[in-house]
């Protein structure tokens, strides 16, 4: 896979799907046996994944901040 049709297809999943998808990955490549070039292609894909699922985590932070602050009113400076 290219990076670009890697990023494509991380792209469309949830987080809980990258999720479930980096640990079927993880086995894959655990079991050994691949040829150095599958290892290569899916460690590049594993990458991809954990970086989605980190981008989705910082997305939902900065979501509940915002969240959180709407519901702490300024404090009054007396």
């Amino acid at each position: 896979m290219t990076k670009e049709e890697i990023k494509e297809k991380v792209d469309a999943l949830t987080y809980d799907e990258a999720i479930a998808e980096t640990e079927r990955v993880l086995s894959y490549l655990e079991e050994g046996n691949l040829p150095i070039d599958e290892v290569l292609s899916q460690s590049r894909y594993a990458v991809a994944l954990i970086t989605h699922c980190r981008t989705k985590i910082a997305q939902v932070g900065k979501e509940v901040d915002r969240i959180l602050d709407d519901l702490d009113p300024t404090p009054n400076q007396e």
